[in-house]
């Protein structure tokens, strides 16, 4: 079975860059950024799906829009990931701060 990680600020840069590392090392992927990247995360999960299916032991990607400075919205995301593929194995966490 796959092991899952959840990989915040992944609509860009480098969170981006490490959900496509792990999908392409077989981990489904969870995937977060705030509520106004929806679009590129969606964008995101069809590419790494699309680019894993052609593979044995296909991998999921999904996507937890919210902000992962807020409690409740980290307790959706690991309540995603868990229901979705059982576990959750590895957590990215990336928080931007604006002073």
């Amino acid at each position: 079975m796959a092991k899952t990680a959840i990989v915040t600020g992944a609509a860009q840069g480098i969170g981006r860059a490490i959900a496509v590392r792990l999908a392409k090392d077989g981990y489904n992927v969870v995937i977060n950024d705030i509520h106004p990247k929806l679009d590129a995360l969606e964008a995101l999960a069809a590419e790494l799906t699309e680019s894993t299916s052609k593979r044995e032991g296909k991998v999921g990607a999904i996507t937890a829009a919210g902000d992962a400075s807020v409690e409740a919205d980290v307790r959706k995301m690991i309540e995603i990931a868990a229901t979705t593929f059982g576990s959750v194995d590895i957590v990215r966490l990336s928080l931007e701060c604006y002073w």
